[in-house]
């Protein structure tokens, strides 16, 4: 039997995997394929623990992605797109990025030079109340 450590065994059960993993999921193929001797009393929770220590601890370098609460899957080189994000407009000099669109001299389209001192001015108020 080939005992390894907790973060590679769960790095083993996600690379083998089709879809994400709930974390219960993930210590019981660990126990199933016999990846390591010693369980202890909680393994789901020691699985969850390592997981998101690597990735409070390691950020986007862990090798641990969490697809939504529980659920885990390994952490994926990103894709690159060939197009830019922002796409302008040379007619209007509109900037459309963030599903958003920008006047490149004005800022954000419905928010005016005026809108944007107004509120610099609250939030600084409000910091020094």
């Amino acid at each position: 039997m080939l005992v390894i450590e907790w973060k590679d065994a769960i790095i083993t059960v996600l690379r083998d995997a089709k879809e994400p993993m709930h974390y219960a999921e993930i210590a019981a193929q660990i126990a199933q394929r016999s990846l390591r001797e010693d369980l202890g009393a909680t393994p789901p929770s020691t699985v969850v623990s390592i997981i998101t220590t690597s990735l409070k601890n390691d950020g986007d370098k862990s090798p641990f992605f969490r697809t939504s609460r529980g659920y885990y899957s390994e952490q994926q080189a990103p894709v690159l797109e060939q197009e830019s994000e922002a796409e302008t407009s040379e007619a209007s000099g509109l900037v459309n990025a963030f599903g958003m669109f920008w006047d490149k001299v004005q800022g954000p389209m419905g928010i005016t030079a005026q809108d944007t001192r107004a509120t610099t001015n609250w939030l600084w108020q409000r910091q020094f109340r």
